[in-house]
């Protein structure tokens, strides 16, 4: 177990970080932190669960792995089995039940879905019938990009804002697809899902019992299909074939909690915290509030790490990769730079996503007015150009950086698949101006409407729209800036922020 003394310099040091942050109430805010740890140490124990014990041939490689796993590998090889049982084969040897992530992936359990969320791009052919009236019939559809769409509503709702806003390489929009996944289940075998969903596995000779020679057809067909998903979510992301369905579905664990641990001792609505001007620290309340989170996260992760070195819990080799000499943020040796790189990226998704927000809302916003008050024509119609491609590909914005501060972007692997497509946050388009514009927002808002025109200008430029799209624009910002126009009408619109809730959202 833990050392008291250590867990006792471990509370004192954070008690004494949430201090010198200006949180209002320590013992409540140190408290809440604590569940936070705890929270982190569940989030790791169902990324490791069931997972397969390393046993290894002379050729240095893991032997079939017969029993449930949670691994993509493992549950892709169970549903083969499974197919060339249903085909005529053998019942699959030393496999004694199908699993609950095999029938998860088959029956569209959480966390996989029941429905497709796809891109598309339509090619369609206009016919003229004999009466004049014209017709498109669909020729090809080319898929981009799809995903299952996910159980869960707040994963559902960026997983659609993210494929609402898609356009292809030549500026054309992508269509927006829902398809449900209607397989053709014997009623057999939903029976058994139903009457085993307690235990989270079936028997496979109770399988064997209620399915009809004429059911294992369909049985075999709908396996397929669930092992081709399966094979999919594999081949983009899975190439060491280490990827299990907790890490695949769900945030970082030391992602979350840095993340989690930012909202409750600063809220958004504190703007960004100052950096240190000096080269050097003295006592804690010189530190740069900066240094100070920086500090904070580092406590709780060390916490974290102390307890998975010395807890019995984690004593087991499924926990090998997150306990000593290993760390569980992945690398060991520079796993101080990581808490920084995390804890940096994180700030800079949240002043990104303010800084598109207020764009957002208050270009919007002006297009409004024009349309409500506005007599010129020419206006009217920049303002028709605006609200389109302008808006959308903002929005295409503030749905990535709401998906990586929801979900975890995955710094240190530079990609991740969390539901919502492949995500690289070095990747991630950037405005020159967003850094500036976030911090006119928070904690003292800034409402000069010349300042703010002429930053949405350069936010704009940065979209690289057509010609068109720019001449618009300077003439909206030019009746927007006119005091005899259109100035008294709008305003700069800022965000909503619920320092109780998280990403803005």
């Amino acid at each position: 177990m833990i050392d008291e003394a250590i867990l006792r310099d471990s509370y004192e040091g954070r008690v004494r970080l949430i201090r010198n942050l200006g949180c209002r109430d320590v013992v409540d805010v140190a408290f809440r932190l604590r569940q936070l740890v705890n929270e982190c140490l569940s989030q790791i124990i169902s990324a490791h669960h069931n997972l397969p014990s390393r046993i290894y041939n002379n050729s240095n490689q893991y032997l079939a792995i017969k029993v449930p796993s949670q691994r993509l590998k493992d549950v892709e090889r169970a549903l083969d089995e499974l197919v060339a049982w249903f085909r005529g084969g053998k019942k699959p040897r030393s496999r004694e039940w199908i699993s609950s992530y095999a029938i998860a992936a088959m029956v569209g359990h959480p966390p996989f879905g029941k429905t497709i969320i796809a891109a598309t791009k339509h090619q369609t052919t206009r016919i003229v019938t004999g009466r004049g009236t014209k017709r498109y019939r669909l020729d090809k559809r080319r898929l981009y990009f799809w995903d299952i769409l996910a159980t869960d509503q707040i994963i559902r709702k960026a997983q659609i804002d993210l494929y609402s806003n898609w356009w292809d390489e030549e500026g054309g929009r992508l269509y927006l697809e829902l398809i449900p996944l209607e397989t053709d289940w014997p009623d057999s075998f939903l029976r058994l899902v139903q009457r085993y969903q307690r235990l989270g596995r079936i028997p496979l000779r109770d399988l064997k019992r209620a399915l009809a020679p004429r059911d294992m057809q369909r049985m075999a067909a709908g396996t397929t299909e669930a092992k081709y998903a399966v094979q999919f979510m594999r081949s983009s992301f899975d190439q060491k074939s280490g990827m299990t369905i907790e890490r695949w579905a769900r945030c970082e664990p030391g992602f979350y909690l840095i993340s989690a641990m930012l909202d409750m001792v600063w809220p958004y609505s504190k703007g960004r915290p100052r950096t240190s001007t000096l080269g050097e620290r003295r006592a804690d309340g010189d530190q740069s509030q900066r240094q100070l989170l920086g500090d904070l996260a580092q406590n709780l992760v060390d916490l974290i790490q102390e307890k998975l070195n010395r807890n019995p819990e984690f004593a087991s080799e499924k926990y090998s990769e997150v306990r000593a000499p290993k760390h569980f943020l992945g690398d060991a040796q520079h796993y101080t730079t990581q808490v920084n790189d995390i804890l940096q990226l994180i700030l800079s998704l949240r002043r990104e996503y303010v800084a598109y927000s207020v764009a957002r809302h208050t270009i919007a916003g002006i297009c409004e007015t024009i349309f409500e008050r506005a007599d010129d024509e020419e206006i009217i119609a920049a303002a028709n150009c605006i609200i389109g491609p302008v808006i959308d590909k903002i929005d295409n914005r503030l749905a990535a950086r709401r998906m990586f501060l929801g979900f975890g972007a995955d710094h240190l692997r530079e990609n991740a698949f969390k539901w919502c497509g492949l995500l690289a946050p070095s990747a991630r388009h950037h405005w020159r101006g967003e850094r500036e514009l976030a911090g006119m927002v928070f904690p003292v808002a800034n409402l000069d409407q010349d300042r703010h025109l002429a930053l949405y200008s350069d936010l704009i430029r940065s979209l690289a729209p057509h010609a068109d799209t720019l001449l618009a624009w300077n003439r909206l910002s030019a009746w927007a800036g006119d005091p005899e126009a259109g100035r008294k009408f709008w305003g700069v619109i800022l965000p909503e922020v619920d320092d109780n809730e998280r990403n803005l959202g």
